[in-house]
This record gives C-alpha cells, structure tokens and sequence, in this order.
C-alpha cells in the first residue's frame, strides 16, 4: 500500500459516513492515494474527538440519523473549526444539492461515484484548505481590530475619504485617522491597495 512519502505535505481526510462499507471503500481508496484517513460512523463521533492540525478537508454523508452533513459542518463551524466539506448522498436531487453548496460545500457528489471525481473533489477540498492555511495570519490579525475600526476598514475599502467616514460614523475626522492608522498597524499593512486586497481575502472567509 502506497503511504505519503518522507517530507511530503501531510493531508487528512475525515469520513463521516452511517454507512461502513462505504466508509471502508473510501478509507482503502484515499490510503492508497498517500492520504491519512479518519473514519466516523456518525457525525457525533467527529465531534467528540479532536481535528487533525494538518491539511484537511471532511467527507461528510449528507443524510445521516441524529445529525446531517450539513448540520455537522455548521456545528464545526460554530466552534471556530474551519475545514473545507466534501458533501455525498444517494439522494441525487438538485434540491439538496443546492443546500449542501449554500452550506459552504466545496463540492457534492451523487452516490455512487467514480473514483476520480471523488479524488478531484478532495484534491480541491485540499487546495481550499491550503488557501485558508496561508491566509490564518491575516484572518488572525483582523480578529484583533475593534468593531469601530472594522467599520473605518469598510469605509476605506470603499473609497470614502476620512471626513467622509467621519460623517456617517458620527464621530471626529482626527478619531477616523487614529483609527485608521490603528487598523493598518494591526494587519501589517502599508497602504490602501493592501487593505482593499486583504478585505477581499477577509471576505472569503466571512461569507463562508
């Protein structure tokens, strides 16, 4: 069997599925591709043990008894556990495609599926993943703002001019560039083409 080789990026798939024997066949499958697989048989048992630190991407069935798919990554995602989701179900309707999709999937596959979509679907899972890893220290960063210097941000990445934000915040234009100079100190930035690529990253991860 095929094992990640010395040095390679270490990834981890995690396998939520009520159902063990697909729960093997994706475990054989993924294992052989040089992939650490966890399997679960409910989405409970995910919860109760912790995530792996590394590369990481969910397999997630989307109809399961007590706890759906969905459900499991909205319960992560409440717990500040970001990790991108791979929905499956043997329910191939669009309907629930589009729901698994709105709730932030990076892909949905209709039960049974070829190896290879399932490998492509991971492989971008992986890639969503990576994206995220070399954006944390922004995100982390922008955690560290105050909520009037997250409204400063919004005015400057729109274009307004301090004494513009001063107006519709109701507060002093020498307040606006305290602020201002606040908010860029804490996000390591230099000038306004920075902050308005770094809010367009930021914004990824808020809408998801």
């Amino acid at each position: 069997m095929q094992t990640q080789s010395e040095g390679a990026e270490p990834t981890a798939v995690l396998i939520v599925d009520d159902d063990s024997s697909i729960r093997k066949a994706l475990e054989s499958l993924l294992r052989s591709e040089g992939h650490r697989v966890y399997c679960f048989s409910s989405a409970q048992d995910l919860l109760d043990k912790p995530l792996p630190g590394c590369l990481r991407c969910l397999l997630a069935d989307v109809r399961m008894p007590r706890m759906s798919g969905p459900q499991l990554h909205a319960q992560l995602r409440n717990c500040n556990q970001s990790i991108p989701v791979v929905f499956m179900t043997g329910a191939a309707d669009l309907a629930s495609g589009v729901q698994a999709m709105k709730a932030g999937a990076t892909d949905y596959l209709p039960k049974p599926f070829q190896d290879t979509a399932l490998l492509a679907a991971v492989g971008r899972a992986l890639d969503s993943d990576r994206a995220r890893m070399r954006d944390q220290p922004l995100l982390d960063r922008f955690d560290r703002l105050t909520p009037r210097e997250r409204q400063v941000m919004k005015g400057v990445v729109r274009g307004l001019m301090n004494k513009q934000i001063a107006w519709e915040l109701k507060i002093s234009e020498i307040t606006v560039k305290l602020h201002r100079c606040s908010l860029m100190k804490k996000l390591a930035l230099r000038n306004v083409v920075e902050l308005v690529l770094a809010a367009q990253t930021i914004a990824k991860y808020m809408e998801n």
